[in-house]
């Protein structure tokens, strides 16, 4: 895949944070648990903001396999609703999501496309060896 710009990525990151910015007042936290979250993360699905990010942690050779993106954005989901926007903290909803990706992002892989990729592995062995008795 492409690699992002710092560009990119300090606009992704104030893309993200400005989600969550007029939850930052008295009040605002039960607000972003009843909807503002939900609508967060819709928005940041349907602008893509973090697919690129959530894509370059998928373990699988070749990029991210159909569907990840759409389950680690599932993962992700609680810990967004978790935010507190009213703690007003420095590094922004960004920064409260960001070091949850990797986390959630290997927990997906390991559960929903580890064994698919073992097997493969295992059928291709068990291919080989059969194509090197007939010779």
């Amino acid at each position: 895949g492409e690699k992002e710009t710092t560009t990119q990525k300090s606009e992704r990151t104030s893309d993200i944070n400005d989600l969550a910015l007029s939850y930052e007042t008295k009040g605002g936290n039960d607000l972003w648990e009843t909807f503002g979250a939900d609508q967060a993360i819709t928005e940041m699905k349907n602008d893509k903001m973090l697919d690129k990010l959530i894509a370059s942690k998928s373990k699988a050779f070749g990029g991210a396999p159909d569907g990840f993106i759409d389950k680690v954005y599932a993962e992700l989901l609680p810990h967004i609703r978790n935010y507190k926007p009213e703690r007003q903290n420095e590094s922004g909803l960004f920064g409260w999501i960001n070091p949850q990706i990797r986390n959630k992002a290997t927990a997906v892989y390991n559960r929903e496309y580890k064994k698919s990729e073992i097997d493969q592995k295992g059928k291709q062995k068990v291919l080989q060896m059969l194509l090197l008795r007939k010779v």
